[in-house]
């Protein structure tokens, strides 16, 4: 479906998880990293996650930037007061009552980023004009600074989509995102209402199961947007059969909870780090209730007024157009891969006239299903790859694999985007988009935008029948329309860090300005050849928002120009030169050049965190490579190990064994020692993991020069 949503990154290393526990543990780990999203299969959708309608088009290479936001046209006028409540009935708590602890709903073992959340629910009235509508239930976790406290202000996180699960994709991904928040502050996350572990929940099991379907198919665009509006109806029918008045989902209301959970435990004040939908939603807060916000940081943000179904296809053609420009400006990038526009335009066409079948992980469970990679899949996988920077740098490779028939590279994005897609609220997501955008668009502006964007057109939206779906899903949603205060700008004085990624598809670094020019204390950033959310881009970024926080309204940015420039693009597997290195092993290791080391460990390299492969050099003392290879090879349940030929070099005799598992490609080589004085042996071990088609070079021009080197 084609679902721009973001959810969390969560597994963001898995790959270079599984290759590494391969040495360690007979057990098979699950496959790769859910890379933010966009959609495996087409069909009818408002458009998801923020996409604003840049305000001005960014240059194809914008310059780093960090600026005082320009001066707003006006003077920013005070923030309204939020409207009266009215007084709660006697079912629903007073705000200073409505927070009860309870288990935390996620794994919180010790040795976990997660350990020491402490957690429960705050019950909010489901209408806060209506006391007699009933209550939901939002799940919050705080989760307390794990070093020195620098402010007693804790930082409450605001999570996209909208419809994104937080504390489940939080939990599954390790808590990576609470790293560069909580050292010196506690952190505060919930599920907003109608996603995740609230209740009423608002998943959509019924698109979940179509997608399972339709992947392995390749149906007219108008037949897949016809069953996905069928199981959308299903999927409402079951929610008003249950009671549930989608209505009440949506950002005003959503910044009600926002600042019900704020004196619900106890603060006077406190700071908004929001993502994505998150920054429209800290926008909410910062109009309706200023009063308990002391500093703001939005990370890939867009503005209010922005009509978000016109602009994803002007957002989505800028990222395209700015991929195909960058590698055709890098010299090396241009060798490796000319005319990437032409390639693109092959793969695409190849596809769409003959599907590429494949397998896909869809789900963190194991879970395995048929594919068929069609051009527009393809197309729409391109397009949520450029949320994840890691990913960008690898696009020219899988474009091009893909104009030769080969999908495997495709196939782990959608691998990705397949097991994200678990951790999404479809009904929380049609709710609140349909409510807050769909009244200030029409079919003539999304189609006047798609015309607007002619790479788009070709690739995303083939037969011409984006514009029409966006508008007949939410008519079938059915949901009341917010009202017009929520399609303009917000006015604050409030202190403001503004965050962008230069490659962002959704939410450009122009949608950024256009949000920031109305903030009167608001800094903007830029980060070149970064994608769609900011927080996770080191410790340059980890610095500017922690010394935002702590109170510096100009926080130093010098790091942006001297760490981001453009996109180190990922060489050809077939450009290998492997040099003799020493190591703590006491005999030499082989280093390729140019790969990166893998957690500073020895003998261990990758050519790229997310597409590798990943070369691994080890010695294990005290066992025989007959027992090595038994415990690591032979025994994972399931898989039938493939042996080759005993490889010599010197006075070594490797023997080679190939699995393959979820999609990737380990083969495993070990070599026994010639005994010490003492009698002692130790095996030597290589493991290399990459994609089955690489096998060739993989062997040939990786592992076999490896053993020449290594032991020597």
């Amino acid at each position: 479906m084609r679902f721009p949503h973001v959810a969390a990154s969560v597994c963001l290393a898995l790959l270079l998880v599984f290759a590494i526990t391969a040495c360690t543990s007979p057990e098979p780990t699950p496959t790769p990293t859910p890379v933010p999203t966009a959609t495996p299969t087409p069909a009818p959708t408002p458009e998801p996650d923020p996409t604003p309608m840049p305000t001005v088009e960014p240059t194809a290479t914008p310059v780093p930037t960090q600026t005082q936001a320009p001066e707003p046209d006006a003077t920013p006028s005070p923030t309204p007061e939020p409207t009266a409540t009215p007084a709660l009935s006697s079912d629903i708590p007073a705000a200073v009552d409505a927070f009860v602890e309870n288990p935390c709903p996620f794994s919180t073992q010790p040795g976990t980023p997660l350990w020491a959340a402490q957690c429960g629910y705050l019950t909010v009235p489901a209408d806060y004009g209506d006391p007699a509508a009933g209550t939901y239930e939002i799940v919050v976790a705080v989760f307390p600074a794990t070093g020195e406290q620098s402010s007693d202000v804790p930082v409450v996180y605001l999570e996209g989509g909208p419809g994104g699960n937080a504390l489940e994709g939080l939990a599954v991904g390790g808590g990576a995102v609470l790293g560069p928040l909580n050292e010196s502050r506690d952190v505060i996350v919930f599920d907003q209402r109608g996603a995740g572990f609230s209740e009423p929940a608002l998943s959509c099991p019924e698109t979940r199961e179509l997608t399972r379907e339709l992947i392995s198919q390749a149906l007219p665009l108008a037949e897949e947007n016809e069953r996905y509006l069928d199981a959308l109806q299903r999927c409402r029918d079951r929610f008003m059969e249950e009671g549930v008045d989608l209505s009440l989902v949506n950002s005003a209301a959503n910044a009600a909870d926002v600042n019900r959970l704020r004196m619900a435990l106890g603060h006077e004040q406190w700071d908004i780090y929001g993502v994505s939908y998150g920054t429209r939603l800290a926008q909410n807060v910062m109009r309706d209730f200023p009063e308990g916000v002391r500093r703001v940081v939005l990370d890939s943000s867009y503005p209010l007024e922005a009509d978000l179904f016109a602009s994803i296809a002007l957002s989505s053609e800028r990222a395209f157009r700015l991929l195909l420009d960058s590698c055709a400006a890098e010299s090396a990038c241009n060798e490796h891969y000319p005319d990437l526009e032409g390639t693109l335009t092959e793969a695409f066409d190849r596809l769409s006239a003959s599907p590429e079948p494949g397998e896909a992980s869809f789900s963190l469970d194991g879970e395995v299903v048929d594919t068929l990679m069609t051009g527009e899949r393809l197309a729409w996988l391109i397009f949520e790859a450029f949320y994840q920077t890691d990913v960008i740098p690898w696009l020219p490779e899988i474009i091009s694999e893909a104009a030769k028939g080969n999908v495997e590279p495709a196939g782990l994005m959608l691998s990705n985007s397949l097991i994200n897609d678990a951790f999404f609220s479809v009904g929380m997501h049609l709710s609140t988009r349909c409510a807050d955008e769909a009244a200030f668009t029409t079919k003539e502006a999304i189609a006047a935008s798609v015309e607007a964007s002619p790479l788009f057109a070709r690739l995303q939206d083939p037969e011409g029948t984006y514009a029409q779906d966006a508008i007949d899903t939410c008519a079938l949603w059915d949901v009341q329309p917010s009202p017009p205060l929520e399609n303009e700008p917000v006015r604050s004085d409030i202190p403001t860090l503004v965050l962008a990624g230069e490659f962002d598809p959704i939410t450009p670094p122009s949608a950024g300005m256009a949000v920031a020019v109305n903030l009167s204390n608001a800094t903007f950033v830029e980060f070149p050849a970064t994608g769609h959310g900011i927080l996770l881009e080191g410790d340059c970024a980890k610095s500017i928002i922690n010394s935002f926080l702590d109170g510096d309204d100009g926080p130093d940015a010098s790091c942006v120009s001297a760490e981001f420039s453009s996109p180190a693009w990922v060489k050809p597997l077939r450009e290998i030169t492997l040099t003799p290195a020493d190591s703590p092993f006491g005999v030499k290791v082989a280093e390729p050049e140019g790969w990166e080391p893998l957690e500073d460990l020895p003998g261990r390299y990758l050519r790229h965190e997310i597409a590798g492969p990943v070369l691994i050099q080890a010695v294990i003392p005290g066992i025989t490579v007959e027992q090595f290879m038994e415990q690591q090879v032979g025994s994972i349940p399931g898989v039938t190990p493939e042996e080759l030929d005993t490889f010599p070099a010197g006075e070594l005799n490797w023997r080679i064994a190939l699995i393959e598992i979820e999609g990737r490609l380990q083969i495993v080589a070990g070599a026994q020692t010639p005994a010490s004085d003492t009698g002692a042996t130790s095996v030597l071990v290589a493991l290399v993991v990459g994609f089955p088609y690489q096998r060739e070079t993989l062997l040939d021009d990786l592992l076999f020069p490896t053993l020449e080197v290594f032991g020597s």
